[in-house]
């Protein structure tokens, strides 16, 4: 998985934003798979957030994409900011675009090519999950030269 290229896809995000794999060319994407009955994808989200204060917009993507509907999500997000970009019912784009089958959250880096650069799963649901996602991140993005 590794070094190859992230699956062609095209969605809107819960903002309106539209996202496809030629229009996150030419910045580092942060793709997070996750669910709101997920205690680590929950346990990670003040991590995440630090990671968009670490890292600036104008050379990162950062999308969330979420098996839940949107008017779950939403409700979620009032107890639980997340600064990503959200997307909601992403369950054909997870499973049979992405194909993820390594459980939630699922974390890929991409770089500025689309070629998948980082990914990693799994997660604590104690406080050390904000700094094993920073510290993940940070690696692969390191590596990338950013």
């Amino acid at each position: 998985m590794i070094g190859a290229m992230a699956p062609d896809f095209s969605v809107v995000t819960m903002e309106g934003r539209p996202f496809t794999m030629d229009s996150l060319k030419g910045k580092i994407s942060i793709l997070n798979f996750w669910m709101i009955s997920c205690p680590p994808c929950i346990a990670e989200i003040p991590g995440l957030n630090n990671v968009v204060k670490k890292y600036d917009r104008d050379d990162f993507n950062f999308i969330a994409i979420g098996i839940d509907d949107e008017k779950d999500i939403n409700h979620f997000l009032e107890n639980n900011p997340w600064t990503f970009d959200q997307l909601a019912s992403g369950s054909a784009l997870i499973f049979d675009v992405f194909q993820i089958g390594w459980g939630f959250p699922t974390t890929f880096v991409l770089d500025e090519d689309g070629v998948i650069i980082g990914a990693f799963s799994g997660g604590a649901t104690d406080e050390s999950a904000v700094q094993n996602i920073e510290d993940n991140v940070a690696e692969i993005v390191a590596k990338a030269g950013k």
